[in-house]
Formats: structure tokens, sequence, C-alpha cells
């Protein structure tokens, strides 16, 4: 936090009476602090343009979900982010960079908070962006672009598109056609997806040389293995139309809602999402938007959460959506993973932990992992610094995180040595420094129940996995650590 020293200087006046000489002044000063919020850098820079400031809860919002945007090197990579805001001036504003901020062109409906509205025949949005003059990250090698419209209708109307200097082909994207479909065009190749149920959301073309992708919501929907490249060419960007023969399209207009749309230099699929989920957290924030009164626990972890040593309908996922009927529950667990695979898959589409959607009130993961890393001779402190790592790229996702300590085991070793000092070691780690990583912890380990690998009661004869009895040791412990993160 900021503080302000404000000093007030008072110079306090004899009282002076008849027949009294006057005195000396006597001087006192006073000292008050008062603390203003403190913002993310490049939020404070967007402050300072917008000729009406937002209340401190949504520069605080802002301010938030750029430090997300920075976190996934997102923000870092844009030559226009335009976003929806509180007056009709700030929602004009390029958001990433000071320059190109939007041109309205027959006056689109402005709604606080939602964006911009064409209709359909004459109103539509100029970005004055070229990729050919004016791109800074944007590039034949790596780039994106994309739009999130609000409405969930179906229309062959076009969302955000440019004209070719070069090739007269027109560069477009389409939030849905009269046949249900996802359509990108670049450079002449045309991306088609069939079978979207809806319209609304995240839509968006990214692409480097030798591969184009289609994004639905942040998740890839299609590609091309053998295009072009993205007209680096291109005259002006379009929202809510596209430039055709150097004209405005007249049938191509839109009448939706345009809230936010980018232009950038990624087209890696874990920034793709990571773009679309952090922009509808903000736009869900800033707004009174319903969210489903629904819990989605996604369990992440190895073959302890799997269940593969037996039935996986006795593993604790199992067990904890038995035990509530509202609650949503995925198990993620992979045979063999180590953290750096959570790391590394949990983010991507074919990662069950790619369901994040933040219509849903609560989204919890529980993370159990690290045997199999300290297995693979890790150290304790390498291995933690791994679940700090996958914790806190969850927390700025946007989940709740729920952590667990490991399991003794007296069958591992590295080195003729058992793991088992590691394993305490890294369970400490645990219990010391989670409160800078998770919402909570489950502290497996100190149940006596779960502390001797020989009891069969509970768990296999490798002295590694659980059966149900175990299972329901660990359902037992969590269920009550899930109940307290969403109060």
């Amino acid at each position: 936090m900021k503080k302000l020293l404000i000093i007030l200087a008072f110079l306090l006046l004899p009282f002076i009476s008849s027949g009294q000489a006057m005195g000396h002044l006597d001087g006192a000063l006073w000292a008050v602090s008062y603390t203003f919020p403190e913002y993310n850098d490049l939020a404070d820079s967007l402050f300072v343009r917008m000729d009406s400031q937002p209340n401190d809860d949504k520069k605080s919002i802002i301010s938030d979900k750029f430090d997300k945007y920075e976190y996934f090197n997102i923000i870092q990579n844009l030559d226009a982010l335009y976003m929806p805001a509180h007056t009709q001036q700030a929602n004009a504003l390029n958001w990433a960079q000071d320059t190109f901020d939007l041109v309205l062109v027959n006056s689109p409906t402005f709604t606080i908070d939602l964006g911009f509205t064409g209709n359909g025949s004459s109103m539509y949005i100029n970005t004055k962006w070229d990729a050919l003059t004016d791109a800074v990250y944007f590039s034949k090698s790596a780039s994106c672009i994309g739009f999130r419209k609000y409405e969930d209708v179906t229309d062959v109307a076009l969302s955000m598109g440019a004209r070719n200097s070069v090739s007269g082909y027109s560069t477009n994207i389409t939030g849905g056609d009269i046949a249900g479909r996802l359509i990108g065009r670049i450079d002449g190749n045309q991306l088609v997806t069939n079978g979207l149920s809806a319209e609304s959301g995240l839509f968006a073309v990214a692409a480097r040389p030798s591969d184009h992708f289609n994004y639905y919501n942040g998740v890839m929907v299609t590609t091309d293995a053998s295009p072009s490249y993205l007209p680096y060419e291109t005259l002006d960007f379009f929202l809510l139309n596209y430039n055709l023969n150097g004209l405005p399209g007249a049938t191509n207009y839109a009448s939706h809602t345009m809230n936010y749309s980018f232009i950038g230099g990624f087209y890696d699929e874990k920034r793709m999402a990571a773009t679309f989920n952090i922009s509808e957290q903000y736009l869900y924030d800033i707004n009174t938007l319903t969210k489903e009164d629904s819990t989605v626990i996604y369990c992440e972890g190895n073959s302890l959460t799997q269940g593969t040593a037996n039935n996986p309908g006795e593993a604790y996922p199992t067990l904890l959506s038995d035990s509530n009927s509202t609650w949503k529950v995925t198990n993620g667990g992979n045979d063999g993973y180590e953290l750096t695979d959570m790391l590394n898959t949990v983010f991507t589409a074919n990662g069950v932990e790619r369901q994040y959607d933040v219509t849903n009130k609560n989204e919890i993961v529980v993370v159990w992992g690290g045997t199999n890393d300290i297995y693979k001779d890790s150290s304790s402190i390498g291995t933690h610094v791994l679940m700090d790592s996958l914790c806190t790229e969850l927390q700025m996702w946007g989940y709740k995180v729920i952590v667990m300590t490991t399991l003794p085991t007296t069958r591992l070793s590295v080195g003729g040595a058992t793991v088992t000092d590691t394993i305490v070691n890294y369970n400490t780690l645990i219990k010391d420094n989670y409160t800078s990583y998770a919402d909570g912890i489950v502290k497996l380990d100190e149940d006596s129940r779960l502390s001797n690998p020989l009891n069969t009661t509970y768990f296999t004869f490798d002295e590694i996995h659980l059966i149900e009895a175990g299972y329901s040791v660990v359902q037992e412990l969590l269920q009550p650590k899930i109940n307290s993160t969403l109060e």
C-alpha cells in the first residue's frame, strides 16, 4: 500500500488578555498518515488516460486483471486490448498501448461495463491499427486476433476483420453463421468448425508460419496445418464490421455487442486460454452477471488421485462426489505424473482442468502430488518449488486451491536409500509455506490412519497406494476443508 504523509502545522497563539504582555509563539507539528490503494503500474498509467476515474472497487478489479495479464505474459505481447469500462472514453482506449484508441463510426451504442453495440447497417469501430506499419508484437511468426461478443446469437455478421491491400483477401472472424459454425479466414485460408452450441464467447485465430489455430473460449477447436501466413500487409482492423475492397462492407455489419477484443503476438494455447479466462473474470467482476450457484472441484494429482492401484471408482474424487450431489467433481489424476507434468498440462485443451468457467460461483482445485518427483531424485526443496509454482498459477487463473501433504512410503528408494526423510521435509515445507500459494491445506501425513504404509487396513500391498478405506479417510479430512474454503 502507498502511504501519503500529510503534515499539518499549527501555530498556537497565546491567549492575550488585558494587562498581559504578548508571549512567544509556541509551534506544534501534527502528522497524519492516510493509506491509498496501490495499483498495478500499467493500471495506474491507464487511469491517467481516463477522463473520468472509475471507483476504487473497479480500479482494484482492473489492477488485479493487469496483474494476471502480466503473470501469463499476455499484456507484454499485445498491440491492442479494448475492454468494457465505466465510460465510453475509457472503453475506447487501447489498454495495452498508449496509441490506437478506437474510432467510433456513426456512434455505436455504448453500454456501461459491457461495450459497444452495432446496428447491423452503419455503426462500426475502426482501430486505425495497420499490421504493416504499426505492429510491435504481431508478426508472421507469432500472431493472434480475437474478440468476445456478448449475445448468444447466430448470424452471418462479422465481428472483427480487415482487408489485405496486396492479395485483396479479407481477413475476418465471425462468431457463427446460420449453420452454427465458427469461421476464421486468414489470407484466404478458411478455418471451419462445426457443432458449436453457443455463439457467445471468445473467438480467436492464432497463427505462425506452419500452423493456424482456431479458438473458442480459449480452447483450440480446429487447426489448418498448411496455410499461408497472416497478411502482414493488412490495412485497418475493424470491429463490428470489416473492410471490403477498401470500403465498409454493408452486408457484413454486426448488431451484437463487442465486449472486448485484442491483437497480439503470441499463438500458444495456454495464453489464448488465459486471455479468455482473465477477460471473462473481469467482465463478470465489474457487472452483476449471475453466476451459477454451483461448486466445481478438480482433483489434480498422480496415481494416488487417479486410483490406479484399485478400482478408480473407489478413489477419493468419486467418494467426494457421492458425498454431495451439488458438487461437480472431476478426477484429474494421471498415473506417473510429476508436478512438472501437472504444471505443463493443467491448462491445455487436453487437460481436464481446462474447464474453468467463470459463470460458476465456486471453482476449487485440490492438488496432491510430489511423490513421483521425489522418487525420481528431486529434492524436497525442488519438489516444493514446483508445488508452489503450480498452485500459484492456479490461483492466478482464478481457482481456490487446497493442497494436500503426501503420504509416507517404505518401498520407494533413490540410490538405495528410502525417500522417507525427503517426504517428511517436503511435507514440512508445504505446511510452513502453503498460505502463500493456497487457500487451505489437508495434512494427510498427520492422521494416524495414514501414517503407516504397512497398515493394510488403509494401504495396498505396494505400501504406496490406498484402498477404499484409505480414500475414505482422505475424503473425511478433505470435505470439511472444502466447506470452510467455500464460506
